[in-house]
């Protein structure tokens, strides 16, 4: 097991450089963050979007053997794609499908240690009686509500207010009122755009449901999870609030984005915001 004082590559350990006083809960370490790069990205993406609510308090997290997976996960889609040169390029025809593509790269976050795996920070709506469990052993896919909209994986999202309206605000405060959201780090290998067009929504437009939808195709009538699309390690998919946050019609009218992940090794809890009203 890694020593709890040995360095990790600089994309990691760049949000934790700051805190200097960590406490030991169970098997993973957390410590309330109150300055650093990570409190910075965090409260202006929390004051650009939720007036209505406000920060209590943000406890950053490490759990080392999570970690560990990690950068295993990027190290594997490194080699992947340098030594192998498997899964290096995705281009469409479809314009709605490089839309996508150039929002995601937007969101890429700068590094120098891989050179063909990228990063980015997003956040995940859940109940603060989950976060415990999460921070012993990572996101799970359960899919105990449903099998994934846009497939079957782990579902984030870059936009704080999504995560917070779509999820955290549906489940029930703790003792003191609070809600939670989880702060993450992802890593996408080669990531599908999956848009409103034929080739992801067959019966469309007499019935707005993806192909990766478990109640797809519906005259079956039993929920049937699907996994992601062949050869690709994530989804991105723009959605809409005009479309009941199914993807949008146009790439560019998108409301929110959403990101799927085939792997809880893809994505690392790094902080939960706790909020109140």
């Amino acid at each position: 097991m890694k020593d709890w004082n040995t360095p990790y590559p600089e994309i990691i350990d760049r949000w934790y450089k700051d805190v200097h006083k960590w406490k030991r809960v169970k098997n993973y370490e957390q410590s309330i963050l109150e300055s650093g790069p990570l409190y910075d990205f965090i409260t202006e993406k929390f004051n650009e979007k939720l007036n209505f609510m406000k920060i209590t308090e943000i406890h950053i997290v490490r759990n080392h053997a999570i970690q560990s997976d990690f950068i295993q996960q990027m190290e594997h889609f490194e080699y992947n794609r340098t030594e192998l040169n498997l899964f290096n390029t995705y281009v469409s025809p479809d314009p709605q499908k490089q839309y996508l593509i150039n929002t995601l790269k937007k969101l890429f976050i700068r590094q120098d240690v891989f050179k063909r795996t990228n990063v980015l920070l997003t956040f995940h709506g859940t109940s603060s009686a989950l976060c415990d469990s999460i921070f012993q052993g990572g996101l799970q896919n359960l899919r105990n509500l449903d099998g994934g909209w846009f497939g079957a994986g782990i579902y984030v999202t870059p936009d704080i207010d999504y995560a917070i309206k779509s999820y955290s605000l549906k489940t029930a405060p703790n003792d003191h009122g609070e809600y939670c959201v989880l702060v993450c780090l992802c890593v996408v290998g080669i990531t599908y755009p999956l848009t409103l067009c034929s080739d992801d929504f067959p019966e469309y437009p007499k019935e707005k449901i993806s192909k990766y939808h478990c109640d797809w195709p519906k005259e079956k009538g039993i929920r049937n999870d699907k996994a992601l699309n062949r050869g690709f390690d994530s989804h991105f998919i723009g959605v809409s609030y005009e479309m009941n946050y199914n993807a949008s019609e146009f790439a560019d009218d998108s409301t929110f984005y959403e990101l799927v992940f085939s792997s809880n090794k893809q994505v690392l809890p790094l902080a939960v915001v706790y909020l109140s009203k």
